[in-house]
């Protein structure tokens, strides 16, 4: 290749050489470019996400408030109610005490219960029960001697018009050994509130012998 060809091809290269110049020019700063508004986009979700969990944050402490109060207005309310409950356990159990004062005795369903499941397991026991014809007296004898008879025990009735000297209350007699219905049968009387006058009898026949006397009510 002669001179002239030479430099010819040399300008071309020239050429080429800034014009690739120029791409790499143009490269980096479009990369540079790109970068910056990535910079700048990242910024703003970072900006944006700060944001939301800020606000999230917020919702959550309101949230947690919000149940706080409630909870705390709950127990309130359970608490009146408790209060509510005692309050009217105790007017029943002054009602109750009212009406064991102005009439007849009578035994709750609850104290029947109590007594039956002390005595049942003693299916067959004998016990002698005195009964008086007082009006009062005689229906409350009754359903003592209504208990027995449920369990299942025998029970000897004796019918008395009146009693003398007056007796009131009830009067458990039993041997000073009792045996163990007898001191089961003691027992759930006192477990139901029910006042026994317990007499202990040295000449007790056995020590399986009870006689209980229902007398008046008591002058309160």
């Amino acid at each position: 290749m002669d001179k002239p060809g030479l430099e010819a091809l040399l300008t071309s290269l020239d050429n080429w050489a800034a014009l690739f110049i120029a791409f790499v020019v143009i490269g980096v700063a479009g990369e540079l470019v790109v970068h910056l508004l990535y910079s700048r986009a990242s910024a703003r979700l970072i900006a944006f996400q700060h944001a939301e969990e800020q606000t999230l944050q917020t919702e959550m402490s309101r949230l947690g408030s919000i149940t706080a109060e409630a909870n705390k207005a709950a127990a309130q309310a359970n608490e009146r109610a408790n209060q509510m409950e005692v309050q009217a356990e105790e007017l029943r159990r002054q009602n109750l005490e009212i009406q064991r004062k102005i009439n007849p005795r009578f035994l709750t369903t609850t104290e029947q219960q109590t007594i039956l499941d002390a005595i049942r397991p003693f299916r067959g026991h004998r016990i002698i029960l005195t009964r008086l014809g007082d009006g009062e007296a005689g229906p409350y004898g009754d359903s003592i001697i209504g208990i027995f008879q449920k369990a299942g025990w025998t029970v000897q009735v004796n019918n008395v018009g009146m009693y003398m000297p007056p007796t009131y209350g009830i009067v458990c007699r039993v041997s000073t050994h009792p045996d163990a219905a007898a001191r089961d049968l003691i027992a759930a009387f006192a477990k139901a509130k029910i006042e026994l006058t317990i007499q202990h009898v040295d000449a007790a026949p056995e020590d399986s012998w009870i006689d209980m006397l229902v007398g008046l009510k008591p002058v309160k």
